[in-house]
Formats: structure tokens, sequence, C-alpha cells
């Protein structure tokens, strides 16, 4: 059996059309597959940025709040405290004498209470003796030093002397004929008494406010931020 060239040829070329779109469709088909995912592993996703709550500004608000309830009840208690404490003070009337208990060694002042609607009396003469019996100096207080006298309406106590208790005892203390019904307490320092109490009350308030404001402004910014 005779074939001819013409046919072989168109055979070979048939053949070679066919291996081609073979070739060229498995290569579209593997071209248009997905990757195959792997089991267990998370799609790859784009992390969203979370919004800070609102929790600061609770938390600032109670700071606030809580210092302020503090310093309030701090200064009340110093207050009634403070109250006790000058009523406490021994107090001399005119050309009379008063035994002064002293515990421990310092400074004590000399008030002088009188009206507040009158003129400052002038200084009375006041003699005070020490535990020996002899006589203690008296000097003249340099500073402004002034309270409310307790229970006593429109009287008011102005410190003018001091005297140095160099020991524990009895200091008797002797006052002389005075303006207006005016008498001598004896006390310590109102200033370095009570001073630190009325320091640490404000500290305590203005502390508490700042922080408080502190953390509701930083909250307020990060939640701002956050929307960018």
């Amino acid at each position: 059996m005779t074939i001819s060239r013409g046919a072989a040829s168109a055979n070979r070329v048939d053949a070679a059309s066919a291996i081609g779109q073979g070739a060229r469709s498995m290569s579209t088909h593997t071209t248009n597959q997905r990757p195959a995912l792997v089991p267990g592993a998370a799609p790859s996703t784009t992390p969203t940025k979370r919004r800070p709550g609102t929790a600061g500004y609770w938390i600032g608000a109670v700071v606030a709040v809580m210092a302020t309830l503090g310093a309030v009840t701090w200064g009340a208690f110093a207050f009634l405290g403070w109250r006790a404490h000058v009523d406490a003070f021994v107090r001399v009337a005119p050309t009379e004498t008063a035994v002064v208990f002293v515990t421990d060694a310092g400074t004590r002042l000399l008030y002088l209470e009188h009206d507040r609607t009158a003129a400052v009396p002038s200084v009375p003469a006041v003699t005070v003796t020490g535990p020996t019996g002899a006589e203690v100096p008296v000097a003249a207080y340099r500073g402004e030093l002034r309270y409310d006298v307790p229970n006593v309406a429109n009287r008011i106590g102005d410190a003018v002397l001091s005297f140095q208790a160099e020991k524990p005892g009895a200091y008797r203390v002797t006052l002389g004929s005075t303006d207006q019904g005016a008498i001598v307490a004896v006390g310590d320092n109102l200033l370095w008494t009570w001073g630190p109490q009325v320091v640490g009350i404000v500290a305590l308030l203005l502390g508490g406010l700042f922080v408080g404001m502190t953390v509701v402004i930083v909250t307020a910014a990060r939640r701002s931020s956050s929307r960018v």
C-alpha cells in the first residue's frame, strides 16, 4: 500500500496542531487555578486598630471625686481639731495669774484676745516665772498671727508676745491691766502646728484634680487619634 507524501505531511501538521492546542489548554487551566490553602492556616487579613474605651473617663472622674471628698473630710476634721486646740489655751484675766503646764520644751506665744470691732489694744505687761521660780524673758512677737476665738462671737486673738520654755514644768503667767477688757491666752505657734495640715489638704485636692483631669485628657486624645 502506497501513501502519498502530501497526505503524510498533512497528518504530521494535524498532530502537531493538536499537541499545541492541548499544551495551551493545560497551561491556561494551570494558570487559572487558585493556590491551595494549607489546612488550619487563617486567611491573611489586614489588622484593624482597636479604639480605646471610655474607662479612662470614669477613672479620671473617680480620682477627682475621691480626692475632693478626702480633702473636704480632712479639712472638716482639721477645723474641729483646731477649734478644740485653741479652746484649750490657758487664759489669763487682767491683774491675775494663771499656771501653764508645759510638757514639751519650746516657744510659747501670748495671744491678746479682744473685740473684733474695736482697735487693737496696746500690749499689756506680762510676767512669766519658770519652774525654778526664776523670771523668764518675754519678747515681742514679730510676725502676724490671728485666730477667731472659738464659741465667742466677734472675738479674735492676735499673737503679741512670746517666751521660751526651756524645760517642762509649771510656768506662772501674770497679766497686768489691759484695755477694753482684753485677756491673754497662752498657747503654741498655730502656724507651725496646723500649717502642715493645711498644706496637705490643698495638695490632696489640687493633686487629685490634676491627676483626674490628666487621665481624662489622655483618654480623649487617644480616642480622637484612633479615628484617623
